[in-house]
């Protein structure tokens, strides 16, 4: 339950902020809120190869999470970039270079 908690704080501070840089964000629940632990990134760079595009990211909690990496999706398609294959996101830190103390806005 606390864990619980504490992504939903997460979740509310990244919502909050709401602009990195140079990008919007938004972090829903598609399954509903009691299942917090898959959610929808919508990533909208407002410069760059990708200005005015809509970038959807599932990414699936573990239930030991932080503890164990997720598993990040894309769910944008025919998005062209060197770190997407297909769904897959190959990035180093879903691929072995995992620390818990990595949180959901590292990922942003």
């Amino acid at each position: 339950m606390a864990r619980t908690k504490d992504l939903f704080r997460e979740i509310l501070q990244i919502n909050k902020k709401s602009v990195y840089d140079d990008h919007r964000v938004e972090i829903t629940f598609p399954k509903g809120e009691e299942d917090c632990f898959d959610i929808l990134i919508t990533i909208e760079p407002a410069s760059g190869n990708y200005a005015g595009a809509r970038i959807c990211f599932e990414m699936i909690l573990p239930p030991d999470y932080p503890c164990s990496r997720p598993q990040l999706l894309c769910r944008t398609r025919n998005l062209l970039h060197s770190y997407i294959n297909g769904e897959r996101v190959c990035f180093s830190m879903f691929n072995g270079d995992w620390h818990q103390y990595y949180r959901v806005e590292h990922f942003i």
